[in-house]
């Protein structure tokens, strides 16, 4: 009875660990789409019906799809450098928690350096995972953190 339960915990363990490589490696594509400035690259890591919500209190609106984003995003240049990164897989659900370094330079305009908190949330749909939900906001460490 134990071994067999201690087999039935390894085989999970294993079966999210896959997961986990799978949510972890969208993520990072959905992450490189978005700093080459690649709207399609990156919707396409989203479900049709996501969500966005930005750090200002409102709803990204327009720049939540591939239209709105490329008219209000692609005037920039961007990086986004991972800081720390921690995903959770709940069944077909995961969570993925992010502090990363954003800058953002316009034509003519100096770089801008925000440190920024996200959560995405993805849905595994028929065996692929997809952003569903999105918040970012912005992230002022305590001494330095």
């Amino acid at each position: 009875m134990i071994l067999r339960l201690l087999a039935m915990s390894l085989s999970i363990s294993i079966m999210f660990a896959g997961d986990i490589d799978d949510v972890l490696e969208t993520y990072e594509a959905f992450d490189k789409a978005f700093a080459d400035e690649k709207p399609k690259d990156m919707f396409s890591h989203m479900h049709e019906n996501h969500t966005v919500f930005w750090s200002d209190n409102s709803w990204l609106g327009d720049y939540g799809t591939v239209k709105g984003w490329t008219a209000g995003y692609l005037a920039s240049d961007y990086t986004w450098t991972v800081r720390d990164r921690d995903v959770k897989v709940y069944g077909n659900t995961a969570v993925v928690a992010t502090i990363a370094t954003q800058t953002s330079t316009s034509d003519g305009s100096e770089t801008k350096v925000y440190q920024v908190r996200e959560t995405g949330v993805l849905s595994k749909v028929n065996d692929k995972w997809l952003v569903v939900h999105m918040h970012s906001s912005d992230f002022k460490p305590k001494n330095d953190d």
